[in-house]
This record gives C-alpha cells, sequence and structure tokens, in this order.
C-alpha cells in the first residue's frame, strides 16, 4: 500500500511541475508590481492629489453667475352695464377685456477675491506638496 502512495505522490508531483510556466526575474517582479494592492493604492493617491491640484486653483478664480427669468401676470376684468328707461326695453352693455402684463430678467455676475490673507496661494502649494508626497510614496512603494 505504501507503495501505491509513493508512486501515486510522485506522478501528482511530476505533473504538477510539468503544468508550471517558467518566468525569469523581470517577469516576476512584473507580476508582483501588477498584484500588489498597495502600489494600486499609491497609483489611486497620485491621481487623487493631481485632481486636488487642480481643484485648489477654484480660489484664485473668479466666479460667475448668470440668471435669466420671464413672466406674465393676467388681469381679467369684466364690466356689466344695464340701462333701465321706463317705457322702453332694458339696454344692456357688457365689457370683458384681459390685461396682461409681460416681465423678463436677466443678470450676471462677477465675483473676484481681491485678498484673502494668501490663503488660495498656500492652498495651492500645499496640494503641489501633497502631489509630490504621493509620488514618493509610490514610488517607495515600487522598490
Amino acid at each position: 500500500m505504501k507503495f501505491f502512495f509513493h508512486i501515486f505522490f510522485h506522478l501528482i508531483l511530476v505533473y504538477s511541475a510539468t503544468a508550471q510556466f517558467e518566468y525569469d526575474l523581470a517577469e516576476c517582479i512584473a507580476i508582483a508590481l501588477e498584484n500588489k494592492k498597495t502600489l494600486r493604492s499609491a497609483e489611486l493617491d497620485v491621481q487623487s492629489a493631481e485632481k486636488g491640484v487642480k481643484g485648489s486653483y477654484s480660489g484664485l478664480l473668479p466666479i460667475l453667475n448668470a440668471t435669466v427669468g420671464s413672466g406674465r401676470t393676467q388681469f381679467p376684468e369684466q364690466e356689466n352695464v344695464t340701462y333701465d328707461l321706463s317705457g322702453f326695453p332694458n339696454v344692456s352693455s357688457d365689457t370683458l377685456s384681459i390685461t396682461h402684463y409681460n416681465s423678463m430678467s436677466a443678470g450676471l455676475s462677477l465675483n473676484q477675491t481681491l485678498y484673502d490673507g494668501g490663503r488660495s496661494i498656500n492652498t495651492v502649494q500645499q496640494a503641489k506638496i501633497n502631489l509630490e508626497i504621493s509620488k514618493l510614496n509610490q514610488r517607495q512603494i515600487k522598490t
């Protein structure tokens, strides 16, 4: 029984050894870097920091607001006039008029911060520093 167990064990070992691929060192490093989750996380941190640099310029740029509006107001008006003359038939007069007003408005405003004590410039510089930190962190993880 031990003999059959050893033969079976060796057959499985030989079969599994022939089914494997051969990789050189560069391929092994490339596969390891592809599957390293911390490296993927560092790449996402770099992308996030790049978006943060773009967003940090919002404090330096002007703010433009545009508004448009329109309206219509209608005033129905009805007037009844009745004449009662003795001996003559009744004479009546009806007047119906509708008055309406149209209104339209438009507005445009531009706001620009002139001075904020250097806060906007420092926000941009901080975002750039965060980007450099993310890139250095990514480089450190790759090694």
